[in-house]
């Protein structure tokens, strides 16, 4: 599945929800099989790098290496919040699928029941 791991990145619990949304879009569309292949497909794509990236920064984070980790916390210091916004704008750049238009209510011979 395309499901993300958390971790450096902690995009866990908004990974989660995003994932929620898409499947019951995709629900709504299909029946279960061909709902899980669709949700599959539209999640890897976003999913799959950021559990690269955050793979990436557990290693570099938790570098038990004295050097490594004082050369890193200088850098972090140094690095300009709008750098770090660039590098990490993929993580906040989601839109919610389009979802069908529900059916109007139930009629009983032309006329609105209820």
């Amino acid at each position: 599945m395309a499901v993300a791991r958390d971790g450096p990145t902690e995009q866990g619990a908004w990974l989660a929800i995003e994932d929620a949304v898409v499947l019951a879009g995709a629900l709504d569309r299909s029946a279960v099989p061909e709902a899980l292949i669709a949700y599959d497909a539209q999640r890897r794509p976003r999913t799959q790098p950021m559990a690269k990236l955050s793979g990436q920064l557990g290693h570099v984070l938790q570098t038990g290496n004295p050097v490594a980790a004082t050369l890193r916390n200088a850098l972090t210091r140094l690095l300009p919040t709008g750098v770090f916004l660039r590098l990490a704008g993929s993580a906040f750049a989601w839109t919610p699928p389009d979802r069908p238009t529900p059916p109007g209510p139930p009629t009983s011979g032309g006329r609105p029941t209820g």
